[in-house]
């Protein structure tokens, strides 16, 4: 039901999209007073595998911009010196915001109204 709701590029490719399954299918199973983590919904699940976050790109400048609004001013410092590591680092927190909203407005939504 899901791939017919979200884009096929935010699923990510064939393997992203199996290891989403087997997470969703990990989450099904949860007994009613269990926890399933983010970091468990993103087990398997690698930025590079999707390709719309392969195909950002950001300047040096534009990407301390955005670390300063997402993480904290001393981190946003740190990595202002690596453009690539924080390319890197900005794709995980994508990645890790996607699917938080993914699991959140979808997957238990759906779930809730079977």
């Amino acid at each position: 039901i899901t791939r017919s709701l979200v884009p096929k590029d935010l699923l990510g490719d064939y393997i992203s999209w199996r290891a989403l399954r087997k997470n969703i299918s990990k989450f099904v199973k949860l007994r009613r007073f269990e926890n399933f983590s983010v970091k468990q919904c993103l087990h398997g699940l690698k930025a590079s595998n999707y390709p719309i976050l392969s195909k950002l790109t950001f300047s040096h400048q534009s990407c301390c911009k955005i670390w300063r609004k997402v993480q904290h001013p001393v981190m946003a410092k740190k990595y202002s010196r690596f453009s690539f590591d924080g390319k890197l680092s900005l794709q995980r927190k994508i990645l890790w915001s996607w699917i938080f909203w993914y699991f959140s407005y979808i997957v238990v939504p759906l779930l809730g109204n079977h």
